[in-house]
């Protein structure tokens, strides 16, 4: 899928289900959170972690939590 249609559809979810009382900056450290999420999936997905290794569903699951709050922090800011 185009990042543009990721974007549109990310925006349309977001406005769909508003968390209003979420001001940037806790927006931003949910952003922190994601990829740190994102990193531990990666990292065991690739074996470099001795869990077992996690399925890719939890890579696109972070990238799309992390797409989610990217978008809506340029939304804020207006960029």
């Amino acid at each position: 899928m185009p990042l543009t249609e990721m974007v549109m559809r990310t925006k349309e979810l977001a406005h769909r289900f508003p968390i209003t009382n979420w001001s940037p900056e806790i927006r931003a450290l949910d952003l922190v959170e994601e990829v740190g999420e994102l990193c531990r999936g990666i990292l065991e997905h690739e074996g470099h972690k001795t869990t077992e290794r996690v399925s890719k569903e939890v890579i696109v699951d972070s990238l799309c939590d992390i797409l989610y709050d990217l978008v809506l922090l340029f939304e804020h800011y207006e960029v």
